[in-house]
């Protein structure tokens, strides 16, 4: 009987979605999504979840991607929490091994939340949450995320959602089209609707920061979307040892030196807001 789901977590443009999309690689793994942004259809522009959702042979095995329409609103945390487990067995029955992809604060609140109750078949553990490498430029990485972000069509796609879907608050309010939005309305330059998005990535960086210190029990990986190989490495490589052993042996004070660098990260990331 399955007793454990490992939860792959962390900051944008640490490589987290690649490393997941080569673990999968692995005929016998699947992965469930939890990353609210990309349970909506037709929202997929410089992100790298395209491979999740457009090959085949990893499609099938990759869950709760691009399943809604913009403009519908029948997940919260509590429905995705009773889908995931119900999702879970599924795959263990498949011989296969889960695994929990993506930040959505309420979504993954949920998930930790389940560990705390008593007489649960599945326990949501170990915990990877992949970071930014010390001394990493994170504002020069979100501004190329943006420019990534145009270039493969976030400007259509904003504007098709905004026609396609008006006043759809998941589309109006989100992080990234609304200020594209606003400059296809004119009301603001392109360079101030990439430095907005700029802006609310540094908003969810500190809200990712404090997520973790307010829940201790992550092993840190230090990532860049350079080295997404060495990321599903250092993953498959614990996976193993927990499976082994039942628990992860990790350098106390190597894991102390990451912590303190993201402590510092959310900190200037507070100075720029």
């Amino acid at each position: 009987m399955l007793k454990n789901v490992a939860i792959i977590t962390g900051q944008s443009t640490t490589g987290k979605t690649k490393a997941v999309t080569l673990l999968l690689e692995n005929p016998d793994i699947e992965v469930i999504n939890c990353d609210r942004f990309s349970f909506y259809k037709n929202s997929s522009a410089g992100r790298d979840v395209k491979p999740l959702v457009e090959r085949d042979e990893v499609s099938q095995r990759a869950h709760f991607y691009s399943i809604l329409e913009p403009d519908e609103n029948t997940w919260n945390p509590s429905h995705y929490l009773q889908e995931v487990e119900r999702l879970v067995p599924e795959i263990a029955s498949r011989g296969h091994t889960p695994l929990i992809e993506g930040f959505s604060g309420g979504y993954l609140r949920a998930l930790l939340d389940a560990n705390k109750q008593g007489g649960k078949s599945i326990t949501y553990a170990p915990l990877f949450y992949i970071c930014y490498q010390r001394g990493a430029n994170f504002v020069a990485l979100f501004e190329k995320r943006v420019e990534k972000f145009i270039s493969e069509g976030a400007l259509e796609e904003a504007r098709y959602l905004h026609e396609r879907y008006p006043n759809c608050f998941n589309v109006e309010q989100s992080s990234i089209y609304k200020p594209l939005i606003r400059y296809l309305q004119g009301e603001i330059t392109l360079e101030q609707a990439k430095g907005d998005i700029v802006d609310d990535s540094l908003l969810v960086l500190t809200v990712q920061a404090q997520f973790v210190e307010q829940n201790p029990g992550f092993i840190l990986v230090e990532g860049s979307e350079m080295m997404p190989e060495k990321i599903a490495e250092t993953i498959s490589r614990f996976l193993q040892e927990f499976d082994a052993t039942g628990e992860i042996s990790v350098d106390r004070k190597e894991q102390d030196a990451i912590f303190q660098s993201q402590v510092e990260i959310f900190r200037e990331a507070l100075k720029m807001r």
